[in-house]
């Protein structure tokens, strides 16, 4: 029995001994789970062969990416367009764009004035100026890109050619001359200057006229001024006497000192003072030596009104004449009905007594006529007259 168990015994270990030097070569056939996939797997060449026409496609679409980029790019000069609908570039500099140079305004009106300035410019002053004086002032705010707006309120006191200024804190300024014209018939006191005007000789050393109309004047007097330096400084003045206003004339001699930019102005009332009105006109003074230095004038007012058989005296200015002759005449109907030959004096100023004959037909029309040399070149002026019916 006991050598059964033991024959037993033996036999068990000689298997398990055979099992031990057996395990290696099963663990070596063992296969993982994913050994499956890895059969499948065998396929991925025909796979790989079968997704090429979708990698061409995705280089197709990355092509069109490429070209949308090349698209866009050649677009973006095309948005430039929206610099038109941008605001007016920045001004560099102190500039009126209303009113323009030689625009008019009535009396007692409300204007509107508007420029630009400089980029950061906090105020632009505006003022409007006459005889050193300053008629109206406002104040505008630019806007960020420097464009400005305000309104000026026209004084009632002022008629001509006037300054419309603009300036900023710091040296900038501009001018822009504008007219100041009477709104029409008014009753209310009033002055204007006809002559002169910007377009008028002015020696100096010689006679200045000035012809105008007042209505109305205070005390019946009329004040004429020749204005210098800027044209606040007087350099010839004079009164005379006019009534109760209507057509009036004098004279002054321009100082031999004073020549360049200046002023005529003739004004009633104390001077900037209320009731006070005047009118002013820019000139240009030319020195006496000057070669431009030529002209003439009538001052004889225009559609006067001469009796037959009665002397009128005409008068008026020529600028350094050759022997200071002047040919005067009365013209009806292009014939002299009456001449003779006027001298000016050393200041350029001339006058002579004419009459129309008694038998020349009432309300026949005619003119005063003047004439002088210069080196054989003939300078003439006439003004037309009415003879009395």
């Amino acid at each position: 029995m006991v050598q059964k168990k033991l024959t037993l015994i033996l036999l068990v270990i000689v298997l398990l001994t055979v099992a031990c030097e057996q395990q290696p070569d099963v663990t070596a056939t063992l296969e993982p789970p994913p050994t499956v996939t890895l059969v499948q797997a065998t396929t991925l060449p025909d796979a790989t062969e079968a997704s090429l026409p979708a990698t061409a496609t995705g280089e197709i679409a990355t092509a069109t990416v490429a070209a949308a980029t090349a698209t866009m790019e050649a677009a973006t000069p095309t948005l430039a367009a929206t610099d038109t609908v941008e605001p007016t570039p920045e001004s560099d500099e102190l500039s009126i764009a209303q009113p323009g140079e030689g625009t008019s305004w009535a009396t007692g009106t409300s204007v509107t004035v508007s420029g630009s300035a400089p980029a950061g410019t906090d105020v632009v002053s505006v003022t409007l100026r006459a005889a050193g004086l300053v008629l109206a002032e406002a104040e505008a705010t630019p806007g960020e890109r420097g464009d400005w707006q305000t309104t000026l309120d026209i004084p009632e006191n002022m008629t001509g050619t006037v300054i419309l200024r603009a300036a900023t804190g710091g040296d900038a300024a501009v001018e822009v001359p504008v007219g100041i014209t009477l709104p029409g018939a008014t009753s209310a006191p009033s002055i204007s200057l006809t002559y002169p005007d910007s377009m008028t000789t002015v020696v100096s050393n010689h006679v200045l006229f000035f012809t105008g109309t007042a209505q109305r004047p205070e005390e019946g007097m009329v004040t004429i001024s020749l204005l210098y330096e800027d044209c606040q400084t007087a350099a010839a003045t004079t009164s005379f006497d006019v009534g109760e206003g209507g057509q009036w004339w004098g004279y002054i001699v321009v100082p031999e000192t004073v020549f360049g930019s200046a002023c005529a102005l003739a004004y009633f009332g104390d001077f900037n003072e209320a009731g006070w009105r005047g009118a002013q006109s820019p000139i240009t003074i030319l020195e006496q030596d000057d070669p431009q230095s030529r002209g003439l004038f009538i001052g004889n007012f225009a559609n006067s009104e001469l009796p037959p058989g009665e002397a009128v005296t005409v008068y008026g200015s020529a600028y350094n004449v050759p022997n200071g002759q002047v040919e005067v005449a009365l013209q009806i109907d292009g014939a002299a009905v009456a001449q003779g030959t006027a001298t000016a004096d050393r200041f350029g100023y001339w006058e002579i007594d004419l009459t129309v004959p008694t038998d020349v037909s009432a309300t026949a029309s005619g003119q005063f006529t003047a004439a002088v040399s210069y080196d054989g070149q003939q300078i003439s002026e006439s003004v037309p007259f009415e003879v009395e019916p």
